[in-house]
């Protein structure tokens, strides 16, 4: 199978370029990372391109529950690192007096992410679930990046993205991930 990832860092962008981030990118663009990791470096240089090429990426609601979610959850494990006693994870953590720090912090940041994206549909009424559900079901790919690959195929939009599971699902790619470049 042709690979159809490109390199992401040399890809000359234009304002008619017709992306969807992948939560992956928005968490190093604006997420809860230290600033020094590879990633953060790689893609906000990426993302700064685009925006100057006056590039306006896509989101759905798959990828900014992705971005909620996983931001979210790094910012509970930073924290409990720091208070062991800290309720579990889920219900219990919600009900705590730690977590609206937290929350109005992913709001503030997913509003942001929101601000520089034009906003799309998924492709679920558009795609037979029932495959996509046979396909995690043999451990393939998780529904929501299953789904996600759906969108971008059924909206002809090129997944910017650093998750390698996307490698063979026959959707142009930008990354910096040698895995999904060879």
């Amino acid at each position: 199978m042709t690979s159809l990832a490109s390199d992401a860092r040399t890809h000359q962008f234009s304002a008619s370029d017709r992306l969807l981030l992948d939560a992956n990118i928005w968490l190093a663009v604006q997420g809860p990372k230290s600033r020094d990791e590879w990633d953060v470096k790689t893609y906000s240089g990426v993302f700064k391109r685009l925006m100057q090429a006056g590039c306006r990426p896509f989101i759905d609601a798959t990828v900014l529950g992705e971005y909620v979610g996983v931001y979210l959850r790094i910012r509970y494990e930073k924290l409990r690192d720091q208070l062991p006693n800290l309720p579990q994870w889920g219900k219990p953590f919600r009900r705590s007096p730690h977590f609206a720090a937290i929350a109005g912090d992913a709001a503030a940041d997913a509003k942001r992410v929101l601000s520089f994206c034009q906003k799309t549909e998924t492709a679920f009424t558009a795609v037979n679930v029932f495959a996509l559900v046979d396909s995690v079901a043999q451990g393939k790919l998780d529904f929501g990046d299953l789904l996600i690959a759906e969108t971008c195929r059924t909206q002809n939009l090129t997944l910017v993205t650093n998750d390698a599971d996307f490698k063979g699902l026959d959707i142009p790619i930008l990354t910096a991930n040698g895995k999904l470049l060879s």
